[in-house]
């Protein structure tokens, strides 16, 4: 009787070890001794090799900002993005990403850049993105007329090199345009 209590009770943690939850929203990245499989683990209940490994990554609209504000955004303190503008003036810009990853390409994402892609992929290729558009365009114009025009540039650039890699741009949203305080008074003016 003891040993059917024991083997009972390791069927038991086995099974439980076999059976994986992936709720909706997210997608499960298999892996099994360092060896990630193409296919990812979509939302459900899965049976799963006891030794095999899921990492749960969303895929749902994320946001990544960048703000003025300190308690806005992914980092404390003032994170805005400074660029030059085609005279030359420096603008501080607060922008906004929606993405959400690509859950085919889930599996790639974390074996060729890892859980922190917000970081290596989203915030390098935005500020650079924006910095080549404002760079096309005059201070004054960015605060007014051509300010979507130079949002849907961001974007184009933004899908042209993100995309690829496994993560779909959604909006890109400029929030705020802090002008060169000589050059504000004059438009105030």
């Amino acid at each position: 009787t003891t040993g059917i209590i024991v083997i009972a009770v390791l069927g038991i943690i086995l099974l439980a070890n076999m059976v994986v939850i992936i709720p909706a929203g997210q997608t499960g990245v298999y892996h099994l001794f360092g060896k990630v499989k193409d296919k990812e683990v979509s939302s459900g209940i899965h049976l799963i090799n006891p030794l095999a490994s899921i990492t749960l990554m969303s895929i749902r609209t994320e946001q990544y900002t960048m703000s003025t504000v300190s308690t806005e955004g992914q980092r404390a303190g003032d994170d805005s993005i400074e660029a030059l503008t085609k005279e030359g003036l420096k603008v501080g810009l607060d922008m906004t990403i929606l993405y959400h990853l690509v859950e085919d390409k889930a599996s790639d994402v974390y074996r060729d850049i890892g859980m922190s892609y917000e970081e290596k992929i989203i915030r390098p290729e935005v500020r650079s993105a924006i910095r080549e558009v404002i760079a096309l365009y005059e201070a004054k114009d960015i605060y007014s007329e051509k300010r979507e025009e130079a949002v849907e540039k961001i974007q184009v650039i933004m899908e042209e090199s993100i995309g690829p890699r496994g993560i779909e741009i959604e909006t890109v949203l400029l929030r705020n345009v802090t002008l060169p305080s000589m050059l504000m008074g004059a438009i105030e003016d």
